[in-house]
Order: C-alpha cells, then sequence, then structure tokens
C-alpha cells in the first residue's frame, strides 16, 4: 500500500524534475522538492525561479572574428586558424554605437590580429575592397569584410560610404556579434550589455549565434 502511495507521488516529482531541466536547473534538486513539497508547491518555486539564462550562454556560438568559422562563446584560440581570440572578447564600450555604414579601403594593407603594427599578419586587404567596422581601439578599427574575414587595421586607411541607413551586406543573416560581456545590435550597431534582451536603441531582440 505504502509502495504505492510513494510511486504515484514521485511520478508528478519526475515531471517538474524534466521541466526543471529543460530550464536549465537542476534536475534531482528539483525531483527531491517536488517529492518533499509536492507537486503543486514544486511547480510553484519552479515557475518562481524560472529559466536560467546562463545555462543557456553555456551553448552560444560566436563566430571567430579572424577566420569567420563559429566556435563556442567561451573559447579564447580559434581551433581553425590558431588565432588568440582574448583581447577581442571585452567587445566595444557599452552604450557606445559603432559606425553603421560600411567603409572603403582606400590603401592595401595586412589586417592584424591585434590593435598594433608589430602584430601577426592575418590577412592581405586590397583597395577598394568594402569592409563594416566591429570594434574600434585609438587609432585602430575591427573590420570586417565580405567573406566575413576581419582582422585590425588603421582607422586612417578607411574611408565611411554614407549611404544614410541600415546596411547589412557584409554582417549577415542578423546574427548579432556576440561579445563576453556584450552584444552589439546587427539593426542599429547599438552596443549593448549581455544580459539585456532587448537593444537599449532600438527595441531589437536579441539574437546570438546559436
Amino acid at each position: 500500500m505504502w509502495g504505492l502511495i510513494i510511486i504515484l507521488w514521485l511520478i508528478p516529482a519526475f515531471f517538474i524534475a524534466n521541466r526543471a531541466n529543460k530550464q536549465g536547473r537542476s534536475y534531482f534538486l528539483f525531483l527531491i522538492i517536488g517529492f518533499l513539497l509536492g507537486p503543486i508547491l514544486g511547480s510553484i518555486i519552479l515557475l518562481m525561479v524560472g529559466e536560467n539564462k546562463e545555462k543557456d550562454k553555456q551553448n552560444w556560438m560566436k563566430k571567430c572574428y579572424f577566420c569567420s568559422n563559429k566556435i563556442k562563446l567561451k573559447t579564447t584560440v580559434c581551433n581553425y586558424c590558431g588565432a588568440n581570440i582574448l583581447q577581442m572578447d571585452e567587445g566595444p564600450e557599452i552604450g557606445v554605437r559603432l559606425p553603421n555604414n560600411e567603409f572603403l579601403v582606400i590603401e592595401s594593407m595586412e589586417l592584424k590580429q591585434e590593435p598594433n603594427e608589430n602584430s601577426k599578419y592575418i590577412w592581405n586587404i586590397e583597395k577598394d575592397e568594402i569592409v563594416k567596422i566591429i570594434q574600434i581601439n585609438g587609432d585602430w578599427s575591427f573590420v570586417v569584410r565580405k567573406n566575413e574575414t576581419g582582422g585590425w587595421c588603421k582607422s586612417s586607411s578607411l574611408k565611411e560610404i554614407k549611404k544614410g541607413g541600415k546596411n547589412t551586406s557584409i554582417i549577415k543573416d542578423n546574427v548579432d556579434i556576440t561579445y563576453k560581456n556584450s552584444w552589439v545590435c546587427s539593426n542599429c550597431q547599438m552596443v549593448n550589455h549581455i544580459n539585456n534582451d532587448v537593444c537599449s536603441s532600438c527595441g531589437k531582440e536579441f539574437n546570438p549565434p546559436l
């Protein structure tokens, strides 16, 4: 008799634990909560704590800033091109709006892995190529090309092409560039905190690369 009662009491606890696991919460913790406190209180507690967004971030992907291959968000060295991307992970300053227009390369040059002359060479970039800026560091800009590879170059080597509005021919698929603590809105180029679900400027929903 008691065995049957325990089994019937456990069944809803398993449902609560499964639901908790899907929301990024501990399966075994909510199994215990559901068993000890019952299905109603267990469901209320799960509803109150909500989804674990930090757990979701572990599965987020980003594009390597140098070769454009998809890598884990926490990766510091690209396992495709070997670039050290740690210095890029901090991202631009939150609340800053990056240039929304495309830029014309006015002289052929080398793209660098870091924003200085002595840094490792990554790619050659040709005169008259079209690029988009995704980060600025002093006199240097990190640019993305149409093939979605990128690197650092002197800002003085770029000339803005003013088109008077949104242009997404360089950054594709409306996916937001994601850094460790921030993301860049693909709609208006505003730099937002990573915990913001919508852009603080235009209200666009955060669309991380998955």
